[in-house]
């Protein structure tokens, strides 16, 4: 299946390279097959699928008998059973778990690139459940949608930022962002064209006029990527809101743009109701997803996954095969044997216990903000999803300084320059060597107890006073 996979995808490289359109410079609408091909950087198109990978499919067939894999033999494994507890709704229970001998043999061997098929199913399931989108239909045009597992959803942001992007290539990002998304830039020194956002997000008005000013000034080529955490965003915690985010996507359509949809924390909304996400309404075959188990699984397990058109996930796919080869078969086993313990339902109960939770620990983090740091700093008290507080400390203007003296007593925040793009001049394409200070700090309310956060902010209420006592002087 993988094989056929890849052979239809070389057929529309073929295509795309003798007749496709200038996609990249005109208004488009739905995306084919053929269409994707200006989108991949240029050391992604020198890929080519792995001679040995393509035969992990063929080696399943009834009756093959592989001598052209270089699988080791399994009977020289020392490991015979994998077995796990986890806790009951009360959070006392405990059942036990056990892997069946053969998907124990599967965990243990190499696996196909894609992930382990039963937990590729299970997350297509939970896709269809809570984005109303089956990734085994056709989506419009003759794009295939697809599903490939990745060592957390850190792993699968750096293969595409490598797959779609030339060194000083620009890309639209929001200010501020997520600091690992910039690490995984930086070796390819984009320019970083940065969006402004406010409490509820990425501000569209301000996306549109940025893009007609690269257009009409033609200071750089237009960004062909938007890279954008939707929800409880890192580090500020905002949530784009449901309206704009439609505004958003059309106005990518609008300039034939990937959306590059982080969300890590769609399952810790605080709402009655679920945000509606960008894949949900990608009627264009525009938008690549990810997600990640690290903040309602595990961290350590290091799963995630990245949903959207054939064609792009088959860019990170090939990748992997250079790399990785695969996510570890012994979490991807683990994940899929709770899962399907679990059954959709059961996932959504214990979601529903994650997010109470993180509501407990915002409401004691602010209202400890609220009494320690009200006269010294704002912040948007309305977060809704996720696990940060983004504080703009009143009368400081770079909030490094503080770094140090907080260390000295005992409390640990980040400051807001962590977070902040190196933002390129769009009117000349000339890009600054580092990000400008600024009056942020960012905070995370996910470990630690109500008195741990009245400790921690009372002593930064102290920091910031010393601070600007010494500036006064």
């Amino acid at each position: 299946f993988e094989l056929l996979k890849m052979n239809r995808l070389a057929r529309g490289l073929c295509k795309a390279k003798s007749g496709a359109r200038a996609v990249r410079f005109a208004t488009t609408t739905t995306l084919t097959n053929t269409d994707y091909e200006p989108f991949f950087s240029e050391a992604s198109k020198r890929r080519k699928p792995s001679a040995v990978r393509k035969l992990q499919p063929l080696m399943q067939l009834e009756g093959m008998i592989s001598l052209g894999g270089g699988n080791p033999n399994p009977t020289t494994f020392p490991i015979s059973a994998i077995s796990f507890s986890i806790k009951g709704d009360d959070g006392a229970s405990e059942t036990q778990l056990e892997l069946p001998l053969a998907d124990v043999n599967r965990a243990l061997q190499y696996s196909p690139t894609p992930g382990l098929p039963g937990l590729v199913d299970q997350l297509a399931q939970i896709i269809n459940k809570y984005h109303r989108v089956d990734v085994r239909e056709t989506a419009n045009g003759d794009v295939q949608r697809s599903i490939s597992v990745t060592t957390g959803s850190q792993e699968a942001l750096s293969r595409a930022f490598h797959a779609y992007l030339n060194p000083g290539d620009p890309i639209l990002i929001e200010n501020p962002t997520y600091s690992g998304a910039l690490a995984a830039l930086l070796p390819l020194a984009p320019k970083h064209v940065a969006i402004a956002t406010d409490n509820h997000g990425l501000v569209p008005s301000v996306l549109k006029q940025t893009l007609e000013t690269i257009k009409n000034t033609a200071s750089m080529p237009l960004p062909k990527v938007l890279y954008t955490i939707p929800n409880g965003g890192n580090p500020s915690g905002n949530s784009i809101t449901a309206q704009r985010k439609k505004e958003v996507y059309e106005i990518c359509s609008e300039f034939n743009i990937l959306i590059m949809e982080d969300d890590p924390y769609y399952f810790l909304q605080f709402g009655d109701t679920i945000a509606p996400s960008y894949l949900s309404m990608d009627r264009d075959n525009r938008v690549l997803r990810f997600d990640s188990f690290s903040k309602v699984v595990s961290a350590g397990i290091r799963l995630g996954f990245v949903t959207g058109p054939e064609p792009l996930i088959n860019r990170l796919n090939l990748d992997a095969q250079a790399s990785s080869l695969h996510t570890s078969g012994m979490s991807q086993a683990i994940l899929l044997r709770l899962l399907e313990h679990w059954g959709l339902d059961g996932l959504d109960n214990h979601l529903k216990q994650v997010v109470q939770f993180y509501l407990g620990q915002k409401t004691a983090f602010f209202t400890a903000a609220e009494k320690h740091l009200g006269e010294l700093a704002t912040w948007n008290p309305d977060v809704s999803a996720g696990m940060f507080a983004w504080l703009k400390i009143n009368d400081v203007d770079d909030t490094t300084q503080l770094m140090g003296p907080a260390v000295d007593k005992r409390v640990l925040l980040l400051p807001g320059e962590s977070f902040t793009p190196p933002m390129v001049d769009i009117h000349s394409g000339l890009a600054p060597q580092q990000a400008a200070p600024t009056p942020f700090v960012r905070a995370s309310f996910s470990v630690g107890t109500a008195e741990a956060f009245d400790t921690a902010l009372e002593r930064f209420a102290a920091v910031i006073r010393e601070y600007r006592s010494q500036c006064s002087n």
